[in-house]
């Protein structure tokens, strides 16, 4: 798939083209770790929005490998707000995922429930 999207749409070799992986929640899929892997070898820059939280160790390697910049939803700035959102303890566990460096870059959402 990664193949076909190269050679019909990013098709000027002068050009580095990006994807980017978005869902739901990328994580729930099974064949993750080999969409992340196909992308990468078809040459082609990924990113990824996600909330984290079933990022798993066997995610750590092709994740490490692969120069993928990870979008995180960290909703709101205190875990009150966070959690509110995106249900108890998730701003924990989300962080932790920060702090053990899985994740690098942090884009964070702006909705009007984070003003109030």
């Amino acid at each position: 798939m990664a193949h076909d999207i190269r050679e019909s749409l990013a098709t000027d070799r002068r050009i580095f083209y990006k994807v980017n992986i978005t869902g739901g929640e990328p994580f729930w899929s099974t064949e993750i770790s080999g969409i992340i892997e196909s992308y990468f070898k078809a040459g082609l820059g990924i990113t990824m929005s996600t909330n984290a939280l079933l990022i798993k160790d066997r995610h750590l390697d092709i994740l490490r490998t692969t120069d993928l910049a990870l979008s995180v939803s960290l909703d709101g700035a205190s875990e009150k707000t966070h959690d509110l959102i995106r249900g108890k303890g998730s701003y924990k566990r989300t962080i932790e995922k920060i702090k053990n460096g899985v994740v690098t870059i942090l884009l964070p959402p702006l909705t009007s429930s984070h003003f109030n």
